[in-house]
């Protein structure tokens, strides 16, 4: 009975030791993260004047004749710009300039412009009208870094191709 109580106490003995030597090997770690993502938010801006609308004839560079012009950024979505121009006539032009910013906290890269026109404009008009397009690209401190389009001096004509320019033109632009 003695052998096997020796036995026994040997056996908790050995258990408690084995117990300690894992507890002293053992080791943990604790990471703490924070994923935060960044917002991408690109939109039109009121800015510096901007947007500027101003009508051109072949007398007066500028002018404020009987061409109706009317643009604006939509105040509920401000990546939506609309345009109206009315009672153009040969030699007379109309231009908008305007101003778009990446308020996001990460970087924006352009992939494609959409121009939408609206359903009663007329095939044959957006035919025979040109356009130059051209842009300057700045950066956060308001530094000129770039630019580029198609030359004000040779317009290219029919609207229809005015997204395909503009996209080719600003495509891998970063904001």
């Amino acid at each position: 009975m003695r052998k096997t109580r020796i036995i026994a106490a040997v056996l908790c003995m050995a258990v408690t030791l084995m117990g300690a030597g894992y507890a002293y090997w053992q080791d943990a770690i604790t990471i703490n993260n924070t994923v935060s993502t960044g917002e991408l938010n690109v939109e039109f801006v009121k800015a510096y004047g901007y947007p500027r609308i101003y009508v051109m004839d072949h007398i007066e560079p500028f002018t404020t004749s009987d061409i109706y012009t009317k643009g604006a950024i939509d105040q509920k979505n401000p990546k939506l710009v609309t345009v109206e121009i009315s009672n153009l006539y040969p030699g007379t032009g109309a231009g908008y300039d305007l101003i778009f910013m990446n308020k996001g906290t990460i970087p924006a890269v352009i992939e494609n412009v959409e121009v939408v026109f609206s359903s009663d404009s007329s095939q044959d008009l957006k035919n025979k009208l040109a356009y130059s397009v051209w842009y300057k690209h700045f950066n956060k401190d308001h530094n000129y870094i770039g630019g580029g389009g198609i030359s004000p001096f040779i317009p290219k004509s029919g609207l229809d191709n005015l997204a395909a320019d503009m996209t080719s033109m600003l495509k891998n632009v970063r904001l």
